[in-house]
């Protein structure tokens, strides 16, 4: 049971994603853009998104979920997370908002995802066509159990934080993450209600993206031959059915570069 509370911008938000239609989705262009991205025209998107019949009138406290294994607590403030990885451009911009749906001014925003072939930084002999793994902890040895090789940490991109601005709002660009075993494409989040990543965390949870969005970005060459097929759908992936599935989808458009993401978060501070 989330908490119900009153809040004028997510109806907003609401109305004009209602305004802007259903999804349309056309077949791939053969030309990509700049790191895979297509232009709108290919997309055929005219919006995208979760349901918010059941948010009309109100906004509730954004579902949380797991950090999950690949998480790395840094201060790295930076928008553009992309560094070398190749794939379909994506702009994310979240609107983050305290209890009262007033704009939580800043706070550090972390997200972290996985690449075009299902890879994450810091992790680059992990197999992600296999399930049953976890990362080995900084430092430790690996017990018994099948382990990632130790962190590289080296490596850093899809991972960054911006602080949100008086209006609550962080843009990131990252490439529209694949899908690895067990999981369907998703984006971590971590907000903290200081201006640097910390001990206190506000929110952690995962973002994900219309299922029929995910077919078409994954049917790009940049995100084909793994060595076995996708095993995990939306309604399939556990931590999306466990925070509320729709409810932490992205509203999707398309824009000259690639996609567009747009996210309220409700946390409770």
């Amino acid at each position: 049971m989330y908490k119900k509370i009153e809040n004028k911008r997510a109806q907003e938000v609401i109305d004009m994603s209602r305004r802007n239609g259903l999804v349309r989705l056309s077949a791939f262009a053969s030309s990509l853009m700049v790191r895979g991205a297509l232009t709108s025209a290919a997309w055929g998107i005219a919006a995208s998104g979760a349901s918010s019949s059941a948010l009309a009138g109100s906004c509730i406290l954004s579902p949380d979920g797991r950090t999950g294994p690949f998480y790395t607590a840094l201060n790295l403030v930076r928008s553009d997370l992309r560094e070398d990885r190749t794939g379909v451009v994506l702009d994310i911009d979240l609107a983050v908002q305290n209890s009262a749906c007033s704009p939580l001014v800043g706070a550090a925003v972390a997200i972290w995802n996985c690449d075009s072939r299902g890879m994450y930084s810091e992790y680059p002999n992990v197999n992600p066509d296999v399930p049953g793994y976890a990362p080995v902890p900084l430092g430790q040895v690996p017990s018994e159990a099948p382990h990632y090789p130790e962190q590289d940490l080296s490596q850093k991109f899809l991972r960054g934080v911006q602080v949100t601005d008086e209006r609550g709002f962080v843009r990131f660009r990252v490439i529209y993450p694949s899908w690895y075993a067990t999981r369907t494409p998703h984006i971590h989040v971590k907000v903290y209600p200081g201006a640097a990543v910390g001990d206190t965390t506000a929110y952690t949870g995962q973002l994900y993206f219309p299922e029929a969005i995910n077919t078409t970005v994954l049917s790009n060459p940049l995100y084909t031959g793994r060595t076995q097929p996708r095993d995990t759908l939306n309604n399939t992936d556990r931590h999306y059915v466990a925070m509320g599935g729709l409810q932490n989808e992205l509203q999707i458009s398309s824009v000259v570069t690639g996609l567009q993401a747009r996210k309220t978060l409700v946390v409770p501070v």
